[in-house]
């Protein structure tokens, strides 16, 4: 938080966790509910089961196959790495 209340964002930090994210790394974060009174501690990799989990029951919800959108959805990111 700044000194007027507003939030700080790290773009390197940010970035240096969604590889972690990414990789499924073994390596355990804090995680916070709003009012501090909650906390869970989850690995990197736990993480990324949730997120994949929680994907294709989306995709399944929707009819499509997890694993070409999940490949459409990895060029489409490779593809705007690569302009930069």
């Amino acid at each position: 938080m700044t000194d007027d209340g507003a939030a700080l964002l790290s773009w390197g930090h940010m970035i240096e966790a969604l590889n972690k994210l990414d990789v499924g790394s073994p390596e355990k974060i804090v995680l916070l509910s709003r009012n501090e009174a909650d906390m869970l501690v989850v690995s990197y990799a736990d993480m990324k089961r949730c997120l994949e989990s929680c994907f294709a029951e989306v995709l399944a919800s929707a009819g499509t196959d997890a694993n070409s959108a999940s490949q459409s959805r990895r060029g489409s990111l490779v593809g705007a790495y690569q302009r930069y």
